[in-house]
């Protein structure tokens, strides 16, 4: 606005019948001289003006390449998910370990209870008194449980879960409890499960 009235103010000053042809001569020179500095002030505003869209528009293109690269990145991700690659379950082996004396030849768990097979390494006979494993609520044990056995000896016992089990991968820690002929001592043989239903 200022430059506009400036330029008018000029344009009036310069048309004025002056007295003298100098004056008039200097004061065009003074309104060119005017003039071309304006020009390169309005020049330069331009230049200043077309820089910072330049600087705009690689900006937002920066923006919109990373922003698809992270789009990309996030829709492999979630796929990724949905196909249970993250799921660390799946990746579990299935297992049967009991601590010494004895120990867990194979376990299976399905939807109606758990399996184990168990081995005496006591080097002597012992009685199976309780068999307890989490995350499943017992029935009755097949055999039935105080049950006996020798050095050596290989037996499967079936632990009906009452509510059955849920599928997919279970995982529960068993606790074996027996004694050692000629004792009243309670001991206990613990380890864990983990099978796919």
């Amino acid at each position: 606005m200022l430059v506009i009235f400036n330029s008018l103010f000029l344009f009036f000053w310069i048309n004025i019948k002056s007295a003298s042809e100098t004056t008039a001569n200097y004061k065009k020179k003074y309104l060119n001289t005017y003039i071309s500095k304006l020009n390169y002030y309005i020049n330069k505003k331009e230049v200043e003006i077309m820089y910072k869209e330049k600087r705009g528009q690689a900006a937002m293109e920066f923006l919109m390449t990373y922003g698809w690269a992270i789009l990309a990145a996030v829709i492999v991700i979630a796929v990724l998910a949905a196909f249970g690659v993250f799921s660390p379950g799946k990746y579990v082996p299935n297992r049967c370990i009991l601590s010494a004396p004895l120990g867990c030849n194979a376990g299976t768990a399905d939807t109606t209870g758990i399996s184990l097979e168990i081995r005496n390494g006591a080097g002597e006979q012992v009685s199976v008194t309780a068999i307890d494993v989490t995350g499943c609520t017992e029935g009755s044990i097949t055999p039935a449980i105080p049950d006996t056995l020798t050095d050596q000896e290989l037996q499967v016992y079936t632990i009906p879960c009452t509510g059955g089990l849920t599928t997919g991968k279970f995982q529960g820690d068993i606790t074996i409890t027996y004694t050692k002929t000629g004792s009243s001592l309670d001991l206990t043989s613990s380890g864990e499960i983990v099978d796919s239903i």
